[in-house]
């Protein structure tokens, strides 16, 4: 079985998760900022600190655009050898309106888009191991149907974790900025995990390209 755009596609992705990890590094230090310094700040009370806070948060959006573009050239090139893969284009689409969005809402609003974008983001990652497991399936590889179903279950667990957070930081306003930091903590440990994922089955699909 040749599947070389699955593995091109695949190839590809596995770099946009290093862009995704770096982005979730810098929303961590922005969580973490806001807690141990002040959620508050601003220009004319607190410069240094809101033009900190500002450039962190641009900086990990701008890299998670990045990303982005990277993810869907990558799944719009694998689908043409695995259909699945074109299913998690869209809410990879979703992620990139989520994450800019993010950047300009704040309140009841910038929870629910922070919400959408971690299932969002689930999602994508399990059509993607999905879509790996049926072509591991079509070609009769056990070994790699099995880590398909491994990596389903620990990529999945902390994306799951930090979305029930989510609705946690609605009804624990108190410790809001706490759950915030776990959350972009668990994102970054399931980023981590899919990408040594993308990184074994990208050699395994080499052998097929």
């Amino acid at each position: 079985m040749k599947v070389p755009n699955a593995y091109a596609g695949v190839k590809k992705l596995f770099a946009s998760e290093v862009l995704n990890i770096i982005s979730t590094v810098f929303l961590f230090m922005t969580s973490v900022f806001a807690v141990f310094v002040s959620d508050k700040v601003s220009p004319e009370h607190h410069a240094a600190g809101y033009f900190t806070l500002l450039g962190l948060t641009a900086v990990s959006v701008a890299t998670a655009v990045i990303a982005f573009v990277m993810q869907l050239a990558a799944l719009n090139q694998a689908r043409k050898d695995e259909r699945l893969f074109k299913k998690a284009m869209y809410f990879v689409i979703i992620c990139g309106i989520c994450t800019v969005a993010m950047m300009f809402t704040t309140g009841a609003f910038g929870k629910i888009t922070a919400t959408v974008d971690e299932v969002s983001t689930l999602l994508m990652n399990v059509y993607v191991i999905t879509a790996v497991y049926s072509i591991a399936f079509q070609a009769g590889d056990a070994a790699m149907q099995k880590r398909a179903k491994l990596g389903m279950l620990f990529v999945s667990i902390p994306f799951f974790v930090a979305f029930c957070l989510q609705f946690a930081i609605v009804y624990l306003p108190d410790i809001a900025e706490i759950l915030t930091v776990i959350g972009a903590a668990l994102d970054f440990v399931g980023y981590v995990v899919f990408m040594i994922y993308l990184g074994i089955e990208k050699k395994a699909l080499a052998k097929m390209a």
